[in-house]
């Protein structure tokens, strides 16, 4: 009868052994998949909806924090168009009418003139580019010249383009602005540098610190013409020293020797578009 006892325990605790080591299996299998998924799980938030901007160069240990701003986020391009549009669209209409706009261009261009701290707007109708509006900056930061390197706070010089928006801004509403573009980085390495900074943006409230801020409901309009954007050529962003279109000859307190062949193109393109006396 002990012999039996003893068998059927033995017994017993077999299956309890198979039972925790199935057990320990399926807690090893369901982990497995849950960091397969993990990581095909992009921590984007929706489409043309990055991380927000840090008003300049962002230092590395600032970037890496980005991950939990992007999550944070609960605005997209759209919402945004639908819940400022009523007061938005009531701004923008009579410069948009004086343009011989109906609506916002299908194609837009922005302009950045340091000097005059001014952004202008400009929209594509047959055949050329008109004047539709300009805003004054609310901040300023660093000299003329372009920007050389992270943390010089200057905002960058040159022909770029629109990279993204950011509905979800610490500074209201964003253009991400293509800093450094191929010039920026073949001058670097001519020169032996590196870390050339970034984040660069147009954005509201009056903080710069290499960014453009033009204030909050500027920015509200600018991001409305960026938005309404749909050519398939990115939209354009010229950032000139000074206004070339005036006359104006190229600062000369910039100790860059490339300088010159920077604003020559930069000039090239200006003169391209419609001067208007605002």
């Amino acid at each position: 009868m002990t012999y039996f006892y003893g068998f059927v325990e033995q017994q017993n605790m077999n299956k309890t052994g198979a039972t925790i080591f199935l057990s320990l299996v399926v807690m090893a299998f369901a982990y497995l998949s849950f960091r397969q998924l993990s990581s095909r799980i992009q921590p984007t938030v929706l489409p043309q909806t990055e991380m927000p901007d840090e008003s300049a160069d962002s230092t590395d240990e600032t970037r890496t924090d980005k991950a939990a701003y992007m999550l944070s986020g609960h605005e997209t391009v759209a919402s945004v168009l639908q819940k400022l549009g009523p007061r938005v669209n009531e701004r923008t209409a009579e410069h948009l009418a004086k343009a011989g706009f109906s609506d916002y261009p299908e194609k837009a261009l922005i302009v950045v003139l340091k000097e005059e701290q001014q952004l202008e707007v400009y929209g594509w109708r047959d055949g050329k580019w008109r004047f539709i509006n300009f805003y004054w900056f609310t901040a300023n930061s660093g000299e003329l010249g372009p920007k050389l390197k992270q943390g010089d706070r200057q905002i960058p010089e040159g022909l770029y383009t629109l990279e993204y928006l950011n509905p979800n801004s610490k500074f209201w509403l964003s253009g991400k602005v293509s800093y450094p573009n191929a010039f920026d980085k073949a001058k670097a390495k001519a020169d032996g540098r590196d870390r050339l900074g970034g984040d660069i943006f147009i954005h509201g409230k009056a903080m710069s610190i290499g960014c453009v801020a033009i204030g909050d409901a500027s920015a509200e309009e600018v991001f409305f013409f960026m938005a309404h954007h749909t050519s398939r050529e990115p939209l354009e962003i010229i950032i000139s020293p000074v206004d070339f279109r005036k006359g104006k000859a190229v600062p000369t307190n910039v100790k860059v020797s490339w300088y010159p062949e920077l604003c020559e193109i930069i000039k090239q393109r200006l003169e391209e578009l419609p001067f208007s006396s605002h």
